[in-house]
């Protein structure tokens, strides 16, 4: 039906916006070296391939889930995975507002101006995590200031204080769909560190639910199909989930303009 019936794909896709953002991917200058490495093709022959450093990017509506555009790699002849929907990697410390503060937030256990302890630490198992700055303490400081300057001690301190209550739901009902168990366990979760990762789209959006008072939108790219006598063989329909109270959306989106402002 697909090759022959003449069905129509309505995507979301801004073609403009499409180009745009994958012409200021193929222009950019700062990737750094392109490794190689050898592999044997086909034939059993063994031959050089480039290894780049590759992208992935993802524009969405926050308030559909329809995405507009997306980079899905540097170059597909080269590797053929989609590096804004399919590569899975560590989240890193955007993590943080999604993990630690805004499920903090939401169980009253800080406000935006709490204070929280910038101090290094050592559990049982061993785990000694430092700050991006190794030697780096700043004591006592309020969460605002944690958040916009990306402290690790004071996220995992913050998600060790709440872990009880498994904050990793919140990453469920949001659209993380590879969490293992260790990941509603581990502190370093709280910074990112995933079993099997995440998507550049998961994590986009996962913060679009910021956007929109708390409620999760899930991500789209089709919004119908068409058969050749008009029929609508499918239709996409939005169903928005409350994830986060319309109050601490509003708390975390503040925080997080201070990143911008001088974090």
């Amino acid at each position: 039906d697909v090759r022959s019936s003449g069905y129509r794909i309505h995507s979301t896709i801004d073609k403009k916006m499409y180009d745009a953002l994958n012409e200021a991917a193929k222009n950019y200058k700062y990737y750094g070296h392109t490794y190689t490495a050898k592999e044997k093709n086909a034939d059993g022959e063994e031959v050089t391939v480039q290894q780049p450093v590759e992208v992935g990017s993802v524009l969405m509506e926050n308030t559909t889930g329809k995405v507009l555009a997306f980079v899905g790699g540097r170059d597909f002849k080269i590797e053929e995975l989609n590096h804004a929907t399919q590569g899975r990697r560590s989240n890193g410390s955007t993590m943080k507002p999604l993990l630690s503060y805004a499920p903090a937030l939401e169980y009253g256990v800080i406000g935006a101006g709490s204070p929280l302890a910038d101090v290094k630490f050592k559990r049982s198992d061993g785990y000694s995590p430092t700050n991006f700055t190794a030697s780096e303490e700043r004591g006592i400081i309020p969460a605002r200031e944690a958040l916009a300057y990306s402290q690790n001690l004071t996220a995992l301190r913050l998600y060790d204080s709440i872990l009880d209550r498994k904050p990793a739901t919140f990453l469920e009902q949001m659209g993380f769909e590879s969490l293992s168990d260790g990941d509603y366990v581990n502190l370093s979760t709280a910074i990112g560190g995933l079993t099997y990762g995440t998507t550049v789209e998961e994590n986009t959006n996962a913060f679009s639910t910021f956007a929109n008072g708390g409620q999760f939108i899930d991500a789209y790219m089709i919004d119908k199909i068409v058969d050749l006598d008009g029929n609508i063989v499918y239709e996409h329909k939005v169903e928005p989930k409350q994830v986060f109270s319309d109050a601490t959306a509003f708390m975390i989106t503040d925080m997080l303009r201070d990143t911008l402002k001088y974090g």
